[in-house]
Order: structure tokens, then sequence, then C-alpha cells
């Protein structure tokens, strides 16, 4: 067997100046689907829901208003499961998975002692990596949710537990999904007692189809002409949205006060708000599937009595990718699970919560959002990197586009840059190739050489139409059989 199946179970040294957390720590990670800033009154959004649950959260808390997520859904779970960007794992658009050989945050808990559950919505398995049990493979001793992406209706849906479907394939599960996942998140961290768990609840809301939640959930008035959701999609939305907001605050509310007070709790988003939905007038450029910060910016608050100062704003620049070693760091779990030759781009911003001055643990963010397999290149793939208000965009069709942040609507690229923007210009450019290469073309197993060993791992790419930058050989943004020519040159170095 390969190398990269080895998971090394070993002890990291992570020091940093500030709070000394406890051991036993709980940590509650909640994502939202399809929750853009731009969307929330706590991140500067317009005309957002009533959310006392996230404002009681802020309060208690640390808001971070630069908080990178990704264009879509699956690679922005990817990140926070692995703490590694999609061209390294190969999850870069909907729809791709990434392997069994990667080293996750829950077999990082479950190594240091901590029971792990997950709820909700998961978007990270097919049949080349286990299926329905996936999650459990993945590392969590529980899952039930729904494997997919989007649910048909929040009020007949398949929900899959442990490998397995829960009710009999024609016996769907007709309690409203928001409220389910929040009943079997809080039957399960009651079930725990006082030994120390982390718990992944992923809500499909708001995602698409809005709908009208139960009237118990929300204060939305949503009749006459405001009746109609095809008219009105935008406050169906934002109900979704305060609905879910009164299923967190039932799952914190239905905890023991003493875990309630020994518990982190991060809430999320995914990626921006979808199109059809975003704000009017809008605050940012681009929606849900772009890589302008209507695509990318989401919302992200921590809380718990491990905050010092709490009911701040941090600007600092965060990703998703950065969860990973902060939510183990916050919890003073130490176990690493990358594998072997493996790099991680998880920066831990644990320093934050208990220093409001604490140095910038990261000077730059990258997102990117992959060509799918059955389509042309277009402006809406390809990566961007930010440093400080500079953003570059790099499309995979060829195109560019550089800003002066939160200016997205002037791309400083089409002009004269004066001597300042070329060379911010050039500094991202750098940026952006030092990091890609940081990929080693042609070593597709990860193990950091290139040599035959790559050929089995190869073929399986090619056959699957799964992306890796690694076997990119051509450099054209596919993993296709014009990589054949380009892979055979590096393995006998030409």
């Amino acid at each position: 067997m390969l190398t990269r199946l080895l998971l090394l179970l070993v002890i990291s040294s992570r020091t940093w100046t500030g709070h000394a957390f406890a051991q036993a720590t709980n940590v509650l990670l909640v994502i939202a689907d399809d929750l853009g800033s731009d969307s929330l009154n706590l991140f500067s959004g317009t005309g957002g829901p009533p959310t006392p649950t996230l404002d009681s959260l802020a309060n208690t808390g640390v808001r971070f208003t630069n908080c990178w997520g990704s264009p879509t859904c699956s690679p922005a779970r990817a990140q926070i499961l692995t703490g590694r960007y999609g061209f390294r794992t190969g999850v870069g658009n909907v729809g791709a998975v990434p392997s069994l050989d990667e080293g996750t945050i829950a077999q990082a808990f479950k190594s240091g002692g901590y029971a792990s559950g997950c709820f909700g919505k998961w978007h990270l398995a097919n049949q080349t990596n286990g299926n329905r049990t996936n999650p459990n493979l993945m590392g969590f001793d529980h899952y039930s949710g729904n494997l997919g992406g989007g649910l048909q209706n929040y009020s007949s849906w398949t929900k899959i537990t442990n490998g397995m479907v829960a009710n009999g394939p024609n016996n769907p599960e007709t309690n409203y999904a928001t409220s389910q996942v929040a009943t079997e998140a809080s039957n399960w961290i009651q079930q725990r007692g006082s030994n120390p768990w982390f718990c992944w609840v992923a809500f499909n809301a708001p995602h698409a189809p809005f709908h009208l939640p139960p009237s118990d959930l929300h204060s939305s008035n949503l009749t006459g002409t405001n009746a109609d959701i095809a008219a009105n999609p935008r406050d169906y939305y934002l109900a979704m949205v305060e609905a879910m907001d009164t299923e967190i605050g039932r799952i914190l509310d239905e905890m023991d006060p003493a875990v309630r007070a020994n518990t982190v709790v991060i809430f999320v988003g995914d990626n921006g708000t979808p199109g059809q939905v975003t704000p009017n007038p809008e605050v940012f450029t681009g929606s849900k599937g772009s890589l302008f910060e209507g695509g990318v910016r989401i919302p992200c608050i921590m809380s718990g009595s491990i905050v010092q100062a709490p009911g701040r704003a941090h600007d600092g620049l965060i990703s998703l990718v950065d969860l990973f070693t902060t939510l183990l760091d916050a919890a003073g779990v130490s176990e690493s699970v990358i594998p072997e030759g493996a790099a991680t781009d998880s920066q831990s911003f644990a320093s934050y919560l208990s220093d409001s001055n604490a140095p910038p643990v990261r000077t730059c963010q990258f997102t990117e959002r992959f060509v799918s397999p059955s389509s042309a290149p277009s402006n809406n793939d390809g990566k961007t990197i930010r440093l400080g208000d500079w953003k570059l965009i790099r499309n995979d069709n060829g195109a560019e586009s550089f800003f002066n942040l939160p200016d997205e609507n002037t791309n400083l690229a089409d002009g004269s840059l004066t001597a300042t923007e070329q060379t911010q210009y050039q500094v991202l450019n750098n940026k952006l190739d030092s990091l890609l290469a940081d990929a080693l073309l042609g070593d597709v197993n990860l193990d950091a050489v290139v040599n035959f060993d790559d050929i089995p791992s190869f073929i399986n790419l090619l056959s699957s139409g799964t992306y890796q930058l690694e076997a990119d050989c051509d450099q054209n943004g596919l993993v296709d059989f014009a990589d054949i020519s380009a892979f055979i040159d590096i393995l006998i170095g030409r």
C-alpha cells in the first residue's frame, strides 16, 4: 500500500501567546448553506432577518469580517474537513469528493479522545469514497443527514444514518429538515454527558428550494403580493435564515449549563448568497458561484468563554481552511492526521480570540473554482488571491481581473497601471504562482516524489474525471488524455 495511505498520529507543536485552553473544551461547528455576509445585518448586510441567536453569539464572541469561503459548497466543506486547498485534495467544484487518504478534523478530534458527530448536509460522498458510509469513514462516530447537495423538499427528504437509509427507501423523513437536524444534534450532545465532543451541524438552510418555514420559527408575514415566491424569493430566503437561527438557539438552550459553559461555538457560511436572492442594493459584487467578494465573503463568528473582550469585530484575513487548526487549538487537541508528505494550508487564528491585538496569522487569502468536467472554462472558473486590499482573479479561460478592494467594479487590469498598482499586481501574481508551484506536477499519489508509483493514481484520475492539480500536467485546468504526454515527460525527466 502506498505511503500516502498511512496516517501519522503524531504530536504537533503549536505554540502561540495567549489564552491557555482547557483540554476538554467541546466544539460545536454550525455551517449555513448559501449564506453570504451580505445577507446578515451583523456583517454589514442590508435588510437581513432577525437573528437573535447569532446576535448573542457575536456579543459573547468575535465576528470575523474578512472570512473567505469557496464559490460553491463542496469545496468549502472539504477545506474545513481537511485543512487543505482544493488544488491539493481535488475538491474544487460541486460534486467533487475527497479521497479516503485525506486526514480529517474528525479523525484528529477522535485521536484526541473526543466523540464526533455530524448532522445535516454532507455533499462530499460518491461511489469512489464510500458513498453512504463516507462521513463515518472520514472519522465521524455518528452521522445523520442528507448526503447530497440540496433537498427537493424540506418536509420530505431522504435521511441517511450511519450508512443506512434511515426510514427505508419509500418512507422519507417528513420532519422539517432544519428542525430535524437541530433535534438530532441536540439529542446527541445531551447523550455525551460530561465527555468531550466535536459536533458538526450543517444545515441545508437557506439553500433553495425557497419556502416558508413553520410559523413558530420565524416572524415573516408573507401575505398578499409578498406571498408570490417567484416574485419575492429573498423574503422566503430570509425567513429560512431566521428559522435556522431559531433552531441554533434551541440546540444551545437544550445544553446542560455546565456543558454550554465549556463549549466553543463556531458559525460560518460556506459560500456567497445565491444571485436570485442577493440584497438590493448590492453589498458586494457577484454572488454564489463567482470569485468576486459576493461569491466568497462569508460570515464567521466564534463564541465561548475562551474569548477575551467579547463583542468585537476582527478584520484579519481568514479562510475556511483555517478552521481545521483553529478548532483543534481552541479545544487543546494536538493530534496531527495530515498524511506524510502532504502540505497543510490551515493557519490557526485562535490567538485572535484571546488577544484583540494579536499579530496577523495570515497575510493572504486564496480560493478557487475548478472548471466543471461537463463545461468549458468561464469567467466563474479559476483562482483568486488577496493581499491586503489588493485582489487578483485569474480565470481558467485566460481572463484576468485586478482590484483595489472594496471596489470590484473597476478592473485595473483593463487600463494602464500606476507604479504602485504595477508593484501590487506583480506581487499577487508571484504569490499565486508560488502557492501553486508548491504542488509538484506529476506527484499524483502525493508522496512528494515523482516516480513510477504515480502511474496507477494517474490512470485512476484519468478514468474518474476527477481534477487534481498534480495530474494536470499540461496546466490547462483539466485532467484528461492530453496530460499523458506531459506526465510521461515529467516522469522520465525530460
